[in-house]
């Protein structure tokens, strides 16, 4: 599934960088959205398995930078809540991408603010 690797590849954008030095409320939201992205990785690896779906052997281009990796995997919620889904799935997909949505708003106004 391109959504967990997507999820992946966005955790580690977020990992803290000790060479930059970032106001505090860019620190916490990092630690925050660093946390739902792990959750969320696990929860879609986990239901992948429930559904007995497979990790795919490709894995897409990464993203350059955190705004690029947000709006890619806005987009890749996006592709797959078009799709067929459990309703178990969908709800958890929903759920998901609303918090990507609003942990993609609040980093583009605390960058608007720095």
């Amino acid at each position: 599934m391109k959504l967990v690797e997507i999820i992946h590849d966005v955790a580690g954008i977020l990992q803290p960088s000790t060479e930059l030095q970032h106001p505090l409320a860019f620190q916490e939201w990092l630690e925050k959205v660093r946390k739902i992205a792990g959750q969320f990785e696990f929860e879609l690896r986990t239901e992948l398995t429930r559904l007995g779906g497979e990790m795919p052997d490709s894995r897409p281009e990464p993203a350059a930078n955190l705004e690029s990796g947000l709006k890619l995997t806005l987009e890749c919620y996006q592709q797959a809540l078009s799709c067929a889904l459990t309703a178990h799935t969908r709800a958890m997909l929903t759920r998901q991408f609303g918090e990507i949505r609003r942990a993609s708003e609040k980093f583009a106004a605390l960058s608007r603010a720095a």
